[in-house]
């Protein structure tokens, strides 16, 4: 059976018997018994197994900057490398020896949960009446974790403390925004750099505008005797290129008179 599929026993005697054992962390008489809502039957509103405990001083519950309300049980179990099941089979084994004087061993197939929920059952069946009406009385009379003192202590330091916070990042935030190093197209000198390229591109552009513009004139202004050369070699070429396409079409024209003697020779 899960965690979650057990009932949210209220076992008072546990309870105070649980805040006479060593806290976890520290290993100091503990102050405390925190109810562990991960991964057990708690839910919104409503508070886990009484057997879902592990004993601490104050300082880890509610009032130092490491303590479970503080920073959550997840980080809180992970910050101190405790195993929330391995922490309840050593108290639950521990509370059925010294008050019912039982031992209970796991079987080859149980896992840790499984187990749990043994040792769970065996001290709920060798629960009194008594102790079961006791329970049920200090349910009805017992204030919520909001309303306890170090509870209220701790809500109202953590309030300080994020607010310190707060003003020490704002406060550093200033700081960095004064000290960041601008931009480089923030810069002076960027600025002073960019105009002066802007000055000595114009400048290469109406360079590049008069030299087109002078070239144009050179080939417009040729000498005479060039252009009569020009000419004279245009036309001597011209001649060549017919010559050349006269001579082509005689030779083109004679091979084929050659060629239709033979073929009407050989049809005679």
């Amino acid at each position: 059976m899960e965690f979650f599929k057990q009932e949210n026993h209220r076992n008072l005697r546990y309870m105070n018997w649980l805040k006479k054992q060593k806290c976890v962390v520290s290993r100091k008489k503990a102050q405390v018994a925190h109810h562990i809502r991960l991964g057990t039957n708690g839910g919104q509103g409503l508070k886990p197994s009484d057997y879902f405990c592990i004993p601490l001083l104050n300082i880890y519950h509610t009032g130092g900057k490491l303590a479970v309300h503080n920073i959550g049980e997840e980080t809180f179990l992970k910050r101190f490398n405790l195993s929330k099941e391995k922490i309840f089979i050593h108290y639950l084994s521990l509370y059925l020896k010294s008050e019912y004087k039982l031992s209970l061993k796991p079987e080859q197939e149980d896992n840790q949960t499984i187990f749990i929920n043994k040792l769970i059952k065996l001290i709920e069946k060798n629960r009194t009446d008594e102790d079961r009406e006791e329970s049920k009385l200090e349910k009805i009379k017992l204030p919520s974790v909001t309303e306890n003192e170090y509870y209220q202590k701790a809500k109202e330091a953590k309030k300080i403390k994020d607010k310190e916070l707060r003003k020490q990042l704002k406060e550093k935030q200033q700081d960095d925004e004064r000290l960041k190093t601008p931009k480089a197209s923030e810069t002076e000198y960027y600025q002073k750099a960019k105009e002066a390229k802007k000055v000595k591109d114009k400048e290469l552009r109406q360079q590049l505008k008069e030299q087109q513009k002078l070239k144009a004139q050179s080939l417009n202004t040729k000498p005479t005797y060039q252009k009569e050369l020009y000419e004279k070699a245009k036309e001597a070429q011209k001649d060549f290129d017919r010559q050349r396409k006269e001579q082509l079409k005689a030779k083109q024209s004679e091979y084929r008179k050659a060629q239709y003697r033979k073929l009407k020779e050989l049809k005679k």
